[in-house]
């Protein structure tokens, strides 16, 4: 399978005093602070490994309250106090898991599990930044999964990332540690795309 990289573009520096509503623009967009990072529709072998994913989780977790949320549902950070990436940001993983909701019945809470599908262009950013602020809001499971077969798991240890992550094989199956019951298989990834 070959691998391709979607375009990202930065636009840094707004000035933004305000929230500013860009739902006419057809990217997908990430904001840290001032900065906007704009994600051009990703390319079909992205989008054929994020769908073979959720379709694992949407079938291990159907008897549970867990909701799957895929690519622009945000996380908004704006009432985490913390340090990193300037004020006023939300990010949009790639896939992401909430088990409980709030007292209205929404799902707005932090994810049990997150999950990024890797691109080349968003790899610095996948591995730094979101990495930092999945870690700072307590997100027990981090996985970043590559097109290629290569998947990484941070697992969330007394508030840390461990450095070295656990480095998924065909071997081995991942446990969620806060998701009761939750395994995934190397194939529950990648289904038979990576068999091309």
């Amino acid at each position: 399978m070959e691998h391709y990289e979607s375009e990202v573009a930065i636009t840094e520096d707004l000035n933004v005093t305000e929230d500013v509503d860009f739902t006419d623009d057809e990217n997908v967009k990430e904001r840290f602070g001032n900065q906007i990072i704009l994600m051009a529709p990703t390319r079909q072998e992205h989008n054929d490994v994020i769908q073979e994913i959720a379709y694992s989780l949407k079938s291990k977790l159907k008897c549970s309250r867990c909701k799957i949320s895929v690519e622009t549902v945000a996380i908004r950070l704006d009432e985490y106090n913390h340090h990193l990436c300037g004020p006023k940001k939300y990010v949009c993983p790639d896939l992401m898991v909430r088990c409980k909701s709030d007292n209205d019945g929404d799902f707005n809470n932090v994810p049990e599990l997150v999950i990024e599908v890797l691109s080349l262009s968003t790899k610095d950013n996948d591995l730094g930044c979101k990495k930092e602020l999945y870690e700072f809001l307590g997100v027990k499971d981090y996985l970043i999964v590559s097109q290629d077969g290569v998947i990484l798991h941070y697992s969330l240890i007394d508030g840390k990332y461990q450095s070295n992550p656990n480095v998924l094989t065909k071997d081995l199956v991942f446990i969620s540690q806060s998701i009761p019951n939750l395994e995934l298989s190397y194939n529950d990834f990648y289904g038979d795309l990576l068999d091309d």
